[in-house]
């Protein structure tokens, strides 16, 4: 299990288990404008890559949403729903987790 303790304006990359073909995956933890976390996988949905491609800037300092450094696409917090860019209409996976009674985000790191 990783706990994680998440801010507003913030997105943190949480480290998981490969995929079953030995590729390093993460997740992404935001807060969403509504003061509720989300977790998304950190893959673009037009090339399955990671959305910041190494860098940790995973947000668009204009929008505040989660950008694709490498496409350009913008994803919303909320739903992780593409609004601009070459997968738009298109949604980030959502991962599983809860949030602990400190209001950390719990997720469990083998999904």
């Amino acid at each position: 299990m990783k706990t994680v303790s998440i801010e507003k304006d913030q997105a943190k990359l949480v480290q998981l288990q490969p995929d079953p073909r030995g590729r390093p995956r993460e997740a992404i933890v935001v807060l969403a404008g509504d003061g509720k976390p989300r977790v998304y996988l950190n893959e673009c949905k037009h090339i399955p890559i990671p959305l910041d491609a190494g860098t940790a800037e995973l947000l668009d300092e204009d929008s505040g949403m989660l950008f694709c450094g490498t496409h350009g696409a913008l994803y919303r917090l909320e739903d992780g729903y593409c609004v601009a860019g070459p997968c738009m209409g298109e949604a980030l996976d959502p991962l599983p987790f809860r949030v602990d009674d400190e209001g950390h985000v719990v997720l469990d790191e083998d999904l």
